[in-house]
């Protein structure tokens, strides 16, 4: 598992992209895969509280990229600091693998566009 801290604006429109690799280095395979990820303030926040990236696939699957996205709107109801994240890769027998953790500091936007 890997561990990686991340950056985010408030009210930015973000996209993380994942690039997952075998022990050999060549591109993990990531078909019949699915993926969660999921922005908590606390570890002990429950899923149902903690705020969710939209989870995509570039195709095709077999070159590995997972893409973690957050909406602007999402992260500028969000407040301002540290919280913690984890990403999980599931097949369709429910296994699931973390393969990504850590924390994102969510930053203050100085200005706002209206």
């Amino acid at each position: 598992m890997n561990y990686a801290d991340l950056e985010i604006h408030q009210g930015a429109d973000i996209v993380f992209r994942l690039e997952l690799i075998n022990d050999d280095k060549t591109a993990k395979d990531l078909t019949n895969l699915t993926a969660r990820a999921y922005i908590k303030k606390t570890y002990a926040t429950s899923d149902s509280d903690a705020t969710a990236f939209v989870c995509s696939f570039p195709e095709p699957r077999t070159d590995g990229y997972l893409d973690l996205t957050l909406d602007g709107t999402v992260s500028d109801d969000m407040r301002k600091g540290m919280y913690y994240y984890d990403v999980f890769l599931f097949n369709n027998d429910s296994d699931s693998e973390k393969i990504l953790e850590g924390r994102v500091d969510l930053k203050p936007s100085a200005t706002s566009i209206i």
